[in-house]
């Protein structure tokens, strides 16, 4: 099922991962540049205690609190340009994320039909090898009865080895398209394979 195996590459796949942290490291880096225009407030406490010996000593409290703010640097239209910029470049990310999520289902369409292709084809080349093999001997026993000549037999021989290759051909074509399957999916990767 192409679904299931859609799902599997969006859970498997190291470059979605990396698509993804991307943006999400991308969202939190607009969210920074909206904390620069506001004004940093800091709040201080102090207790101090304070007295005579004659009279008790007793506590005393500040609460203290101030705004940093710089107002040429943090102004309003270069914090709001900067969020801009960053806003498009995650919808440029989110946007190269999704054409790699089409491009990753259209991958694993083509190598589930070209396994489903080179399965048959594959059926179909191992049917020709047999056949092959029954036509050599058939033409092996014409020519030691003397109704076939040498000729039959070396064309049933080039036969059998033309059809022995493109058994092989086949093997190897659903062999390759098993591993794109499985690259495709996030089973496997380059490094790996």
């Amino acid at each position: 099922d192409v679904k299931k195996l859609f799902l599997s590459a969006v859970e498997n796949r190291e470059d979605l991962k990396n698509l993804k942290s991307l943006i999400k490291y991308q969202r939190n880096v607009k969210y920074t540049y909206l904390t620069e225009f506001i004004p940093k407030p800091y709040i201080s406490f102090q207790e101090q205690f304070q007295g005579t010996v004659d009279h008790s000593v007793k506590p005393n409290y500040v609460l203290g609190g101030y705004i940093d703010w710089i107002p040429g640097q943090n102004t309003f239209f270069g914090t709001f340009t900067k969020v801009k910029a960053q806003k498009e470049i995650v919808k440029q990310s989110v946007l190269e994320f999704q054409n790699k999520l089409r491009n990753i289902q259209r991958d694993i369409i083509s190598s589930v039909s070209n396994s489903i292709f080179n399965k048959k084809e594959m059926l179909t080349a191992k049917n020709r090898v047999d056949y092959s093999n029954e036509s050599i001997k058939l033409a092996m026993g014409r020519f030691y009865n003397g109704q076939g000549i040498l000729l039959d037999v070396i064309e049933a021989q080039s036969e059998v080895t033309q059809s022995r290759v493109e058994y092989i051909t086949a093997i190897i074509n659903y062999n390759i398209a098993q591993v794109e399957l499985l690259y495709n999916i996030g089973k496997i990767t380059k490094e790996k394979i």
